[in-house]
């Protein structure tokens, strides 16, 4: 999640029904990363090519309209015209006011058999914040709030609200005990780790110096 971001996440899969009939079988799958540039559908294209399939009358399930416009790479509709689908089922249209639905009408000028709607609040929910930003150019904002542990955010309107500021104000001394009495400083002038010299009996008396 969000690793597509400032684009929309999209994913895209690739069915095939076998020659000899039979249930449909994934022959391609991607995801579309910023960083990889691709996306989904030509990633999907490129691993069904490197598996060795045909997608000769595959179908393509994808979570956005593929888009028909020309970014930092070209237009998946084109793409998906060039490989031949068959069908292409779509969650939710390109909530891009200045694209949206152009995707679809190329795939349908092509012959290509559209489905749209496929799972669509689902779609709509995990492109929520591009689509935000796409329509309205300001940021899609969660609320950051703090709860108590029972999930409140304040108390109900028939009880006043708590009056934090005298406990949080209260002096912290009495809290903390009384003042410790300072410290010694050590003299700069005797090393910490050299004991000190004491007076003892045995120790040796100069005599005072006389004129």
């Amino acid at each position: 999640m969000g690793l597509a971001s400032p684009n929309p996440q999209v994913g895209c899969i690739l069915t095939r029904t076998p020659v000899g009939g039979g249930a449909p079988m994934v022959i391609g799958e991607g995801a579309h990363l910023y960083a990889n540039r691709d996306h989904a559908e030509i990633v999907a294209l490129k691993q069904a090519a490197q598996r060795g399939f045909s997608t000769t009358g595959a179908t393509a399930y994808v979570t956005l309209e593929p888009c028909s416009h020309h970014g930092r790479t070209g237009p998946c509709a084109d793409a998906l015209i060039a490989a031949g689908i068959s069908r292409c089922v779509v969650a939710t249209q390109d909530p891009n006011p200045q694209v949206s639905g152009q995707g679809l009408a190329k795939l349908r000028a092509a012959g290509i058999e559209v489905v749209v709607g496929l799972l669509q609040q689902q779609a709509r929910d995990l492109n929520d914040a591009f689509a935000h930003f796409i329509q309205h150019r300001t940021p899609f904002v969660t609320l950051k709030a703090a709860l108590s542990v029972d999930g409140k955010a304040r108390t109900p309107a028939s009880l006043p609200l708590p009056q934090p500021a005298p406990l949080a104000h209260r002096p912290r001394r009495p809290l903390r005990g009384p003042t410790p009495p300072p410290r010694r400083r050590r003299s700069p002038h005797r090393h910490r780790h050299c004991p000190r010299r004491r007076s003892t009996t045995n120790r040796p008396q100069w005599p005072l110096r006389t004129q």
